[in-house]
């Protein structure tokens, strides 16, 4: 189900023309929106969120963001859609897979899933995966009894908590000697 969840989160925040996009930054309720779908083990989250600038009212914000969101099942993807953001994670692969460096990591992080294979089956998976099912997966997920909202509020003059003291491990570990293990 990821894959399908992880293109539904790519439609709804394509930029300029995700749905998010349109709803809150074409409206100027927002400067910007982001949004993603984090694969794990199980099961897994999609995390939207949006920026403002000062004066844009943050609660008109988060009712735009919930209703684009909401929308996902009244309001069926387009196969051109799909088309864009399925072009645009094979290009990444494809980016990936060139670099060592990002290569590395990438299998890294598919081992840290359960695999490393996983980094080769998920560019499969998203190569098969077809709009209905993104349709439907995305719809079933993010339904408003599985979401949880929140807003964060600057304040003018926020209360810090200190700042600690920077370690020195040289200093701090100058006359240690570790317990004999029993």
């Amino acid at each position: 189900y990821f894959i399908a969840l992880d293109l539904g989160a790519s439609i709804i925040t394509d930029v300029p023309s995700g749905r998010l996009y349109t709803a809150l930054v074409d409206k100027k309720l927002a400067a910007q929106t982001f949004g993603f779908a984090r694969p794990m083990r199980q099961p897994g989250y999609a995390l939207f969120g949006a920026q403002l600038e000062t004066g844009m009212d943050p609660y008109r914000a988060l009712e735009a963001l919930n209703t684009a969101i909401a929308d996902v099942g009244k309001t069926p993807f387009s196969q051109q859609e799909l088309d864009r953001v399925k072009t645009r994670a094979l290009t990444q692969w494809s980016q990936i897979y060139a670099d060592p460096a990002h290569l590395t990591s990438a299998l890294s992080e598919a081992s840290a899933l359960g695999d490393w294979r996983l980094f080769y089956w998920q560019r499969d998976q998203l190569e098969r995966t077809v709009l209905e099912d993104v349709q439907r997966v995305t719809a079933q997920y993010l339904v408003a009894d599985n979401r949880t909202e929140g807003l964060y509020l600057p304040t003018d003059t926020p209360q810090r908590a200190p700042t600690s003291a920077q370690v020195d491990p040289q200093t701090l570990l100058k006359d240690y000697k570790g317990r004999e293990n029993a």
